[in-house]
């Protein structure tokens, strides 16, 4: 008989047996040591057969959460402006009758014609909320010049939201709108600048305007921590 073969087979399958019970019994002890499995917290409103009671997600920010006006509320993060500047050359005549003259650093004036409106489309990102206009000018009459923001319903209704003159008559000059909260809602509306002149002639000249607004909050996710002014 050949004993020699068997034994070591017999011998072999002991060994693998002893090693597959150590493993067991390691695993064991590392289970013990890590303690149970916590608790799962049923979700708010689900039936919870062991009585526990759930508590509330988290509630993430939401946007009117955050005091638009001035430096963040406690517990929200502080927002700073975006802005969308342009300069005079960017307005063109509300009517083809009336024409314009550049002078020098984007500054230009009505010079012939009787409407003296020139504008300018608005287009910022949804849900942006608008707070201020500024208005870059250059007046040497004595009547002043208006910048007016407008929202449309084409063909149907208009709303001017908000408005800012020019100041003097000593030359250069910027001027700020008073503080307004309006959010945008370009599905809805079309935004309008537009600039009114009462002087065609170099003594009323639209240099630029600077519109001041809060992005929505995924444009703001990312924004420095600080307060610019408008």
């Amino acid at each position: 008989m050949h004993l020699r073969p068997v034994l070591f087979i017999t011998v072999s399958a002991l060994l693998l047996m002893l090693l597959c019970a150590l493993m067991l019994d390691a695993y064991g002890d590392i289970a013990s040591a890590q303690g149970p499995n916590p608790p799962v917290t049923a979700l708010p409103g689900a039936d919870d057969p062991e009585g526990r009671v759930a508590s509330a997600p988290e509630q993430p920010l939401i946007w009117s959460d955050v005091n638009l006006d001035g430096p963040a509320s406690p517990g929200s993060p502080a927002l700073s402006f975006s802005y969308l500047k342009l300069i005079g050359t960017a307005f063109q005549p509300r009517e083809s009758t009336s024409t314009y003259a550049y002078t020098s650093n984007g500054c230009i004036y009505q010079n012939a014609g009787p409407t003296m409106r020139f504008q300018h489309s608005l287009v910022l990102p949804e849900d942006s909320e608008i707070k201020y206009v500024r208005i870059y000018y250059i007046d040497m009459a004595a009547t002043d010049m208006t910048v007016w923001l407008t929202r449309y319903e084409p063909g149907q209704a208009n709303l001017d939201l908000t408005s800012v003159q020019s100041s003097g008559s000593a030359g250069y000059g910027t001027v700020l709108s008073p503080l307004i909260t309006q959010t945008v809602d370009m599905a809805t509306y079309a935004y309008v600048l537009t600039w009114g002149t009462g002087v065609a002639s170099s003594a009323h000249q639209i240099c630029g305007v600077r519109v001041a607004y809060y992005a929505p909050p995924v444009f703001g996710t990312f924004m420095p921590l600080i307060q610019k002014n408008p």
